[in-house]
């Protein structure tokens, strides 16, 4: 008897062990798998790594990475592919060697699987050369927590631009985790005549580029930094890495105007590692001297309205307009001048007694616009009341380092005029004797007062009996017609929405503007094949279009339109083809070369149009 009920036992529990086995097997049924980039690492110069999870559980994973001295990291978002016939999610990480020799990769964590903590790489140290050389430097040695250090960036080259190959620039300064890089209101920009792109670390920043006397000629740029946190700053020498071609290096034949691309366009100035047939190119450095700076604390006591302002402001204030009516929107115009513009933030009015009581006040506030150095910042506001006569102060508190003290600023209060509007004003009735609400009613024809009580009462049944057949259709019909309304805009917004949110789609709009169409095509290529806008060349894109299946035709076509497009703008020609018939054709071109490519491998930013 107790073996007949032993096995029915064990059968349940098989039954019951055997589908959460199962189940949690095929969650741990996945890999990690490290892929190294191929070829030689050299100090300073970042090399993608991809981090692959072959045969990923379904859910969100995120990646973690352990903290290291000797490399600068890098992430972008994770990518869907395929490795090996095996759906994977790919993290592409992006390491910038610090140090040269033997270094150990920083352990990477994705779930419960993580590489092993003895994975390294050989990195290579360049040659120090006299050629070139970088000046990095800070206007003060000394702030308080708040302010901004303005950086310099100096490079002088006796080595010809043409020469150049590849070059990275790491400044310490904008890789050190608590301090944050802030663009100056007076920074280059893309327009200048002299402007050029510089690849420093993970970003791009304007600078401009001079001929000096002889040989030499001067790049250089200004930056801001705000530290995050007290203390002192000890930061190591910044670099500079260029790769040289050794016989341009000897006689460049051509002399240098500048970069052939838009300086604000994200392709390598230094066109990254050309393939040289006569001789392989030459790793050159140099490197600047060592930074410190002091950031000092505030005081512990920091008043309840300080605004964070470091160093008293200078504040004009005007209403644009002056006369509204209530309810209607207007704008408070701030013009601030300080010596920090870019940090400068105003208190919450929206948090402020003194201007909800008589406002209606949005929470959010633009960025601001800088006009010679003064800093322009505009505020809504919704009269409510229409006994307003002015704008409050706004009061805050700054700490000026002079004194080492916390103040007081206010601005002047602005006379306003609220004209009433009815539709916000309260309707009049007598409470007592001697009190009465305000504003006096005032009757209405069409109101309560001319009403014929009787006639209604009389009419009741008549209007009941007309309108009851019409009532009941409608109460009928009305249901199911709203919900086939509402499924048909909801699919049309859809389809408008993904046509509209489509590679090519944004392409063309961008062609049709008639602006320069060689960022919106760095855009699509990225989008489409997954090749970055700083390999725009037509080498890697012939690459990259073979290997998603296009023929030689087409991508011959393609490749020399770029080519021809490059050589259009390097040479500053003016084509007798007119700029709309060109976008036309281009346009033309991409619709087919997109009909024959596979679906989007790279989705667009959520609400941001290429």
């Amino acid at each position: 008897m107790k073996r007949f009920l032993k096995q029915p036992m064990v059968g349940l529990l098989l039954l019951l062990v055997l589908p959460a086995a199962f189940a949690s097997s095929a969650a741990n049924d996945w890999q990690l798998v490290l892929e190294k980039p191929e070829g030689k690492m050299w100090q300073g110069q970042s090399a993608e790594f991809l981090i692959l999870a072959l045969n990923p559980p379904a859910g969100k994973m995120e990646l973690e990475i352990a903290d290291t001295a000797d490399f600068a990291v890098a992430t972008r978002s994770a990518v869907r592919l395929e490795r090996n016939n095996q759906p994977a999610l790919a993290f592409p990480v992006r390491l910038t060697p610090l140090k040269a020799g033997e270094l150990t990769l920083p352990v990477f964590t994705l779930g419960s699987h993580q590489t092993g903590s003895s994975e390294s790489v050989t990195v290579s140290t360049p040659v120090e050369t006299d050629d070139m050389s970088i000046h990095v430097s800070f206007d003060t040695d000394s702030v308080y927590l708040g302010q901004t250090l303005s950086v310099n960036f100096e490079w002088i080259t006796s080595i010809h631009p043409n020469a150049l190959q590849a070059v990275n620039i790491l400044l310490p300064v904008f890789e050190h985790a608590d301090i944050l890089p802030v663009e100056p209101w007076d920074a280059f920009v893309s327009s200048d005549q002299n402007a050029i792109g510089l690849p420093v670390g993970s970003r791009r920043i304007i600078a401009r580029w001079h001929r000096m006397g002889g040989d030499r000629f001067r790049i250089h740029f200004h930056y801001k930094v705000q530290p995050q946190k007290a203390g002192v700053f000890e930061l190591p020498p910044a670099l500079l890495l260029a790769s040289a071609d050794p016989v341009l290096m000897r006689n460049s034949p051509q002399d240098f105007r500048g970069s052939r691309l838009p300086a604000h366009f994200d392709n390598n100035f230094f066109q990254a590692e050309r393939g040289v047939t006569r001789e392989p190119p030459v790793r050159l450095m140099t490197r600047a001297e060592p930074l410190r700076f002091e950031v000092k604390s505030l005081p512990s006591e920091v008043p309840e309205n300080f605004s964070g302002m470091i160093g008293r402001p200078d504040i004009i204030v005007a209403a644009e307009p002056d006369e509204v009516h209530q309810g209607e929107p207007m704008q408070l115009r701030f013009e601030i001048t300080h010596p920090d513009p870019e940090v400068a933030r105003l208190p919450e009015l929206h948090t402020m007694t003194a201007f909800t009581n008589s406002f209606d006040v949005p929470a959010d506030i633009g960025p601001g616009t800088y006009e010679n150095g003064v800093k322009i910042v505009r505020q809504s506001l919704f009269p409510g009341n229409a006994d307003t006569t002015e704008i409050p102060s706004v009061i805050f508190s700054y700490f000026d380092p002079e004194t080492g003290h916390f103040h007081n600023y206010t601005t002047p209060s602005i006379p306003l005029t609220v004209m009433p509007v009815e539709r916000f004003n309260v309707s009049t009735s007598a409470l007592s004797d001697d009190m009465e609400l305000r504003n006096p009613v005032k009757p209405d024809q069409s109101g309560i007062w001319s009403h014929n009580w009787s006639q209604e009462l009389v009419s009741q049944a008549h209007e009941k009996n007309r309108f009851r057949a019409l009532f009941l259709f409608a109460l009928l019909v009305s249901p199911p017609g709203l919900i086939v309304f509402g499924a048909l805009s909801t699919i049309q917004e859809k389809w408008k929405a993904c046509r509209g949110d489509s590679a090519i789609t944004q392409l063309c709009d961008e062609l049709k503007t008639g602006s320069d169409p060689l960022a919106p095509l760095s855009a699509y290529f990225y989008r489409r094949i997954a090749l970055p806008p700083s390999k725009l060349n037509s080498q890697a894109l012939a690459v990259a279009l073979s290997q998603s299946g296009i023929s030689d035709a087409l991508n011959q076509e393609v490749c020399q339109w770029l080519d021809q497009y490059q050589q259009d703008y390097a040479s500053r020609t003016n084509d007798t083809q007119p700029a709309s018939a060109r976008h036309e054709a281009l346009a033309g071109l991409m619709q087919r070369l997109d009909k024959a490519l596979p679906g989007d491998r790279v989705p667009a930013a959520k609400g941001v149009r290429s």
